[in-house]
């Protein structure tokens, strides 16, 4: 039995855990037979052939039909073969690292949001099907983003389907994976300019960056140490998660929050797309309202962010150090468990001695 505790030293610094909720339970919608349910593949209300290539040419033929990353592994999917054995192993050794899931395009890093109906194997004669995972997708990139996230979404709206947007799939309660639904693929958008000084709108005349949604935490952390003076930003410590989308529209917690303020403290504008599908900067001048919004109230909950701009505060200094707690000595899991208890029945004075746990 072992258990791994991460300290950083940092001035000023609170304890504080993640702890998202897996599995939300279903809210009450009062007047639910108002609502009619969205189009899946083999309703009547389903876009047909025609329609989807129709919508194919307006955002310039990049649509994509969704085939699940682990295809490669099986002899048949939905009718043809995408059988690589090369793949196929590749796929096998790298399905438990992030990196991997997150280049998939597609899938979830939590894997039972996607119903794991096509897994990686070495069998290829067994069932691969598309599960959860969404019909179609548009790798959008940075020249096309703000027009492909218009067009699907009034697409989707107007055909009643499904529609979701997925960066890295660490979305923890599943949004980033939806059966018989329309994806844009937010993962190419990886443009980051730094300023010296921000020039507005709002009060704030520091240093900032501009961070495109498929910016991940490492990425950005790397670059603001590069840059002269070194500067931070107030990020999660999962070092692959999407910097400018969900993590700062939940709020974002981190290492620094307690120092300079949550993440979405530090947001100084967002170029979005909203519901209606029209292209809003919104900050403290434009659109002051849904900034406010944004800034904490829950990831595509008013708008989908392709762009923001946050704040870059002067470097802190830190040093880190792991306390492992093993079996080496004994196998007693009750003095295992007392050890844990001791860990954490010191956290006051962690917080006390500016340190995040």
């Amino acid at each position: 039995m072992r258990l791994f505790f991460l300290l950083l030293l940092l001035p000023h610094l609170a304890l504080s855990f993640e702890t998202p909720s897996i599995f939300p339970r279903a809210p009450t919608v009062p007047n639910a037979s108002k609502f009619a349910c969205k189009c899946v593949p083999g309703d009547q209300c389903w876009p047909s052939e025609k329609e989807w290539k129709a919508f194919n040419l307006t955002i310039g033929g990049r649509l994509r039909k969704a085939v699940p990353a682990a295809a490669v592994c099986y002899n048949e999917f939905e009718g043809k073969s995408y059988y690589d054995k090369a793949a196929c192993d590749e796929l096998i050794q790298n399905w438990t690292v992030q990196e991997a899931i997150i280049e998939t395009t597609l899938n979830p890093i939590r894997p039972y949001y996607s119903n794991m109906t096509c897994w990686p194997t070495t069998n290829p004669n067994e069932t691969c099907t598309i599960g959860y995972l969404s019909s179609f997708y548009i790798p959008t990139t940075t020249a096309t983003a703000p027009t492909d996230l218009s067009l699907a979404i009034n697409f989707a709206r107007h055909k009643n389907i499904r529609f979701l947007v997925r960066n890295t799939g660490h979305d923890f309660m599943g949004r980033s994976v939806g059966y018989g639904s329309l994806a844009v693929n937010t993962h190419e958008l990886k443009t980051v300019d730094f300023a010296k000084r921000y020039k507005g709108p709002g009060k704030y005349d520091g240093s900032a960056v501009t961070v495109g949604a498929g910016v991940q935490g490492a990425e950005l952390y790397a670059l603001a140490f590069k840059q002269e003076p070194k500067v931070v930003v107030v990020g999660g410590e999962c070092p692959t998660v999407g910097y400018a989308g969900g993590y700062l529209q939940g709020g974002g917690h981190g290492p620094l929050a307690t120092i300079y303020g949550m993440g979405a403290d530090q947001v100084l504008s967002f170029d979005v797309v909203t519901a209606t599908g029209d292209l809003v900067t919104a900050n403290a001048n434009s659109h002051s309202d849904l900034y406010w919004a944004l800034k904490g109230g829950g990831p595509s909950t008013y708008a989908i962010a392709y762009r923001m701009t946050v704040k870059t505060p002067p470097e802190v200094p830190c040093a880190g150090m792991i306390i492992n707690i093993n079996s080496t000595h004994t196998n007693d899991s009750a003095l295992f468990w007392k050890a844990v208890e001791a860990f954490h029945g010191l956290s006051n004075l962690y917080v006390d001695n500016g340190m995040f746990v």
